[in-house]
């Protein structure tokens, strides 16, 4: 009768054990690679490069419909977007994805959020959640409401443009978190801003009007801010710290030149020369206070520098089309100062 060398035995399960090994490295290996498609799903990438795959762990995601997504909106108002995304995806426990290419605010910010190459492939079938224009969203406040679309098993797709600081305030952490800009933008905005030489408060100053001033634009309700409101700013902030460096983002350079208070003693101005709109962002969100003309350019501006900060309290006109749909106690934060 034959027998096996307990020796023999030995070395042969050292070798399953080791072969073993092997196998679970190559599988842990695997699943960190920025692997692009996966034969069980895909993959998303985030900008920090961390890696899941589309259709391997249950997980159901919110982004943005493509009519939003492709339109002629701009800065402010995808700011907006990705604030009420970011709500829909915390109450409804989903991930927010985007797309890898095309996406407005990839201009500006580097964003760390989960993208997809192919929607169709990668996110639906899905839902489109529309969700009220200029104005929270009150389905929101019902439990009821929240758990059912929780439970939905279709991921959604966000239209409308909700425009409002409650999403932003809900999710505020996450979203200071994202909003973080592009290197050379930020560069770009500090150098601008060393470069005036002075130790004095700076306060950005947004003066809005270009296409505010169409007549379409003037129907629906939308205005801008007049010289005696900049007046009045200016000396808000004067009366609050003494002499102040004032720096001015605009696309009407004559006008506001025009409009705006002189150099005095306690009053100095510099123009930020009409640089790109990520660019005077950054300026505005650098300084210590900001002077909101009309529009949701400033509004981004003066939320993400979190300083004082005054708005025009005749937006939108009263009695127009505009007043009626945009609900001012949601739009403005509390603590921003009408004058």
């Amino acid at each position: 009768m034959l027998t096996r060398s307990p020796y023999k035995v030995i070395a042969v399960s050292a070798m399953f054990i080791i072969a073993a090994l092997f196998v679970m490295r190559a599988n842990i290996t695997k699943e960190t690679l920025p692997v692009v498609k996966a034969t069980s799903g895909y993959t998303v990438k985030s900008e920090s490069g961390t890696t899941s795959q589309f259709g391997t762990h249950n997980r159901k995601y919110v982004s943005l419909c493509r009519e939003r997504l492709v339109g002629d909106h701009r800065t402010g108002n995808h700011l907006f977007f990705l604030a009420s995304m970011l709500h829909v995806a915390c109450v409804t426990g989903r991930t927010l994805v985007m797309p890898r290419t095309g996406w407005y605010l990839d201009r500006i910010f580097q964003l760390d959020i989960l993208r997809y190459d192919d929607v169709e492939k990668q996110i639906c079938p899905c839902k489109k959640l529309y969700l009220p224009r200029y104005n929270y969203d009150q389905r929101f406040d019902d439990p009821k409401f929240v758990e059912s679309l929780s439970r939905t098993g279709q991921n959604l797709l966000i239209c409308g443009l909700s425009q409002t600081y409650r999403y932003a305030k809900k999710n505020e952490y996450e979203l200071r978190r994202l909003l973080r800009f592009s290197e050379n933008v930020s560069n770009s905005a500090v150098r601008f801003l060393s470069g005036l030489h002075t130790t004095l408060p700076r306060i950005g100053v947004h003066v809005r009007r270009g296409d505010f001033l169409q007549s379409d634009y003037r129907v629906f309700g939308l205005t801008v801010a007049d010289s005696s409101y900049f007046r009045s700013a200016f000396r808000y902030f004067t009366d609050l710290y003494g002499p102040v460096n004032f720096v001015v983002a605009t696309e009407d350079r004559n006008w506001t030149v025009m409009n705006l208070p002189r150099n005095t003693s306690i009053v100095r101005i510099n123009f930020t020369d009409f640089g790109t709109a990520a660019f005077d962002l950054a300026v505005l969100s650098k300084c210590d206070g900001i002077i909101m003309s009309t529009g949701s350019f400033g509004w981004w501006a003066a939320w993400i520098a979190n300083k004082t900060s005054v708005y025009y309290r005749e937006w939108p006109r009263n009695g127009s089309r505009f007043y009626s749909e945009l609900n001012k106690e949601n739009y403005f934060p509390p603590h921003w100062v009408p004058l």
